[in-house]
């Protein structure tokens, strides 16, 4: 019996080789259009650990969606996708059900890859809430935008570094989390960060995040969003946090850089409830100003 199974889990060379872990793998797929006035469901499938919601609204908000990773996290190799289109004049609001986890990985990161469409005259709220990066997980983040010149997107991403009132510090992960989004086929705005290595230790440096513990970033991609720049940086400038704000041609760009991510999802907050005060004032089709999801409160 032991040389049998010397021969099923030898290498060549006589090492033993790793042992191949069970992968949660997850996808979901979204697509909205416009019914007499209304946004309403087109088309949505699920497949694997990924399972999508449809909460109840009150009148007058924008129709939602919440993503779940039934898989209660993420490590090594695994992978969640999503890919979400607005039709043209829908307006609809992404989010998830919880603070996405990401745990010790052995070494192939976890990947996230999102993949957004936004039609003309379609306003598009993605709005996920926060990741948490455990001590000695790996991730690679991605996010695709294709969005029509008269279209509008407003997204955010952030990751926590460790929960700071648990006394929790990554000394060693990966971060990968890449932007890249287009506007009339365009090409308007693409970000990249890596954090590799001791992550707590490159975060203590003034030129990378000065001993924050959590950072966020948020796009707001329309063709007016020259005049929303100062507003929010009156906005932004009373935070406890570190944050700041600028405009790239379509896109109004804001980083904030929190202690923990308590003081992130408060001031994120803040940020969030002004744009889509901005985005959704004047617009015939919410009857009410929009909010954040209720999920964010749970």
């Amino acid at each position: 019996m032991k040389q049998h199974k010397d021969k099923l889990f030898a290498s060549p060379a006589g090492s033993v080789a790793p042992v191949r872990l069970q992968r949660s793998a997850g996808e979901g797929s979204i697509t909205f259009k416009c019914c007499n006035a209304d946004t309403v469901l087109d088309d949505v499938r699920q497949s694997g650990c990924c399972k999508i919601r449809f909460p109840a609204i009150e009148p007058g908000l924008p129709f939602e969606a919440v993503l779940l990773n039934t898989a209660g996290g993420l490590t090594d190799d695994d992978v969640l996708r999503a890919n979400v289109h607005w039709g043209p004049d829908t307006c609809a609001l992404i989010t998830t059900q919880a603070a996405e986890r990401v745990y010790k990985s052995r070494d192939v990161p976890a990947r996230v890859e999102n993949r957004l469409g936004v039609a003309r005259a379609a306003m598009a709220f993605w709005l996920p809430q926060e990741t948490i990066l455990f001590d000695g997980g790996r991730l690679s983040r991605r996010l695709e935008a294709d969005i029509d010149e008269a279209g509008c997107l407003l997204a955010c991403e952030s990751t926590v570094f460790g929960r700071h009132a648990m006394g929790e510090a990554v000394n060693h992960g990966f971060l990968l989390d890449s932007w890249r989004v287009r506007m009339g086929g365009r090409l308007v705005f693409a970000d990249s960060l890596r954090l590799d290595g001791a992550v707590d230790k490159i975060l203590t440096r003034p030129a990378t995040a000065s001993g924050a513990g959590a950072a966020a970033s948020v796009i707001c991609v329309r063709r007016d969003v020259a005049g929303m720049l100062e507003p929010l940086r009156d906005v932004v400038s009373a935070f406890r946090s570190t944050a700041g704000c600028s405009v790239l041609g379509p896109v109004l760009v804001t980083r904030i850089l929190a202690p923990d991510g308590a003081q992130l999802r408060k001031d994120l907050s803040r940020v969030l409830l002004h744009l889509i005060t901005v985005i959704s004032t004047g617009d015939g089709r919410l009857e009410r100003r929009a909010c954040l999801p209720r999920v964010w409160n749970c």
